[in-house]
């Protein structure tokens, strides 16, 4: 059930990044606004609150009093349960840069119009903020048991297959948006025809985003193989899933190595029929590591398998 659940949530990653990407009023070419997120925002209220009369003054600056020093008394909630870590230094860090960004945003001393100074702020707070986050995570994998730390597996392969699938249905496919634009642009001619362009526009985009599709089917044999070691490392079960993903892993690769040569040799033999060409030298360095991995892997579950075997005959 669960994992029919995953299934739907990337099925409805992907259609909604597509039609984000084809679409004027998606959220991607807005990535200024997000990275400046919720930062810029609360700046603005409190500047208006600030603006609107003499108590609202003092209540803005309250406000942003209290939000900049959160993370100080985030700080303080944790020395009462436990000893501080050099990583929580990161939060008084964190306080000192929101009370200089956020009152920078509120009060705006720069201007240009190359740079966008609230996403530069945003970036160093959240840099900090995730880096802090991260750390945190790692803490909780050094004292984690094999349950949670099979559970937190499973939550990160989840999340690079939705990175995944965000990259072809999102990212990958504005690019192709894009381009076939900027190629009706630069060909207005009537006489012009653009479908064979076009047509190689949309198999240079399934030549790009194939190494991550097929590493999606790849992380989902490994939430498999992960889910039975959970419960039986040493079943029948578990030894076949890690000779399928083996097998899937070399056989993703072998694809994506002979579709980058077949695009770029079909470009050749019908290069007097296009209008633009795109010949790359693509080396998926993922996909090499996935597979290697998945042999690893394969071979300790089958190593020991063996030895629970010989372990069962000697007792």
């Amino acid at each position: 059930m669960k994992r029919k659940r995953f299934y739907v949530f990337l099925a409805a990653e992907a259609v909604i990044c597509f039609i984000l990407s084809f679409n004027k009023l998606t959220v991607m070419p807005a990535y200024p606004t997000a990275a400046a997120f919720p930062y810029e925002q609360i700046a603005y209220l409190l500047r208006k609150l600030s603006l609107a009369s003499a108590m609202g003054n003092a209540i803005a600056w309250v406000l942003y009093l209290v939000f900049c020093l959160l993370p100080v008394v985030v700080m303080g909630f944790i020395a009462k349960k436990r000893k501080l870590k050099w990583r929580d230094g990161l939060l008084g860090c964190l306080s000192i840069l929101l009370l200089i960004f956020i009152y920078l945003m509120i009060n705006p001393v720069f201007k240009s119009g190359q740079i966008y100074y609230p996403v530069v702020y945003g970036s160093c707070i959240n840099s900090v903020l995730i880096g802090y986050l991260i750390l945190c995570c790692l803490d909780q994998f050094k004292s984690a048991d094999d349950k949670r730390l099979h559970q937190y597996l499973i939550c990160l392969l989840c999340a690079l297959a939705a990175i995944f699938i965000y990259i072809i249905f999102g990212s990958s496919a504005r690019t192709l948006y894009e381009s076939i634009n900027e190629l009706k642009r630069s060909n207005t001619g009537s006489d012009v025809d653009l479908g064979m362009s076009q047509l190689f526009l949309v198999m240079g985009w399934i030549t790009d985003v194939l190494p991550y599709l097929l590493d999606v089917l790849v992380l989902d044999f490994s939430i498999q193989l992960v889910e039975s070691l959970k419960y039986n490392p040493y079943s029948t079960h578990t030894v076949s899933l890690a000779n399928q993903l083996a097998s899937l892993s070399a056989i993703a690769l072998a694809i994506v190595m002979l579709a980058i040569p077949i695009y770029n040799i079909s470009q050749l033999i019908w290069a007097d029929e296009l209008l633009v060409t795109h010949h790359e030298i693509q080396i998926p360095l993922l996909s090499i590591i996935l597979v290697l991995g998945a042999h690893l892997f394969s071979r300790y579950v089958k190593h020991n398998q063996r030895l629970k075997e010989d372990l069962d005959l000697f007792i």
